[in-house]
């Protein structure tokens, strides 16, 4: 059945040996299943160096525990050298006995999930810039709401400022 899964499932026995790795790794990483089972620190060398660390903590504490099932993300690099996003998830197993065993690990690639957020946060980041520096004012209307930029607050404040202003102080010019 974990054969045929869409995401990367695999489990590693108390000894960090990949006991089984689904064939979908191959389609995420560009490595067969046989690869990482037959080098146990495949699964290290590929995550990208700066999540080395993340990855390795989790690891830590999935040992540590009795149950865990903390997602974490990290970057790794394909076979062909192109960076990706994983989400992982993992969990103990233990036998019928209680024996802990090892440990089961599910792998979801989320690349596009993660380049989808960087493009929202670069236009939102575009939208704050403009809104703040426009010198010129623009409103947005909503059913029943009402919202403008500051740019455009500060101008209809001080226009109101102004005219309070002027019909308190009359002027005189004969």
């Amino acid at each position: 059945m974990a054969d045929f899964t869409f995401g990367w499932e695999f489990w590693i026995d108390t000894n960090d040996k990949m006991v089984y790795c689904s064939p979908s790794c191959e389609r995420i990483t560009g490595y067969k299943s046989e690869e990482f089972i037959n080098n146990p620190m495949l699964l290290l060398n590929i995550i990208y160096p700066e999540d080395l660390k993340i990855f390795i903590r989790q690891k830590y504490m999935e040992a540590k525990a009795k149950e865990v099932n903390h997602g974490i993300q990290y970057r790794i690099i394909t076979k062909n050298g192109d960076t990706r996003w994983i989400s992982h998830e993992c969990c103990p197993i233990y036998n019928v006995t209680g024996e802990f065993i090892g440990n089961r690990g599910s792998n979801k690639d989320i690349t596009r999930r993660k380049k989808t957020e960087q493009l929202l946060r670069m236009s939102n980041q575009k939208y704050k810039l403009l809104s703040e520096n426009i010198s010129d004012g623009f409103l947005f209307i909503e059913i029943m709401n009402l919202s403008m930029s500051t740019k455009l607050y500060r101008i209809f404040w001080d226009m109101k400022k102004r005219t309070q202003w002027f019909k308190n102080n009359t002027f005189n010019f004969t």
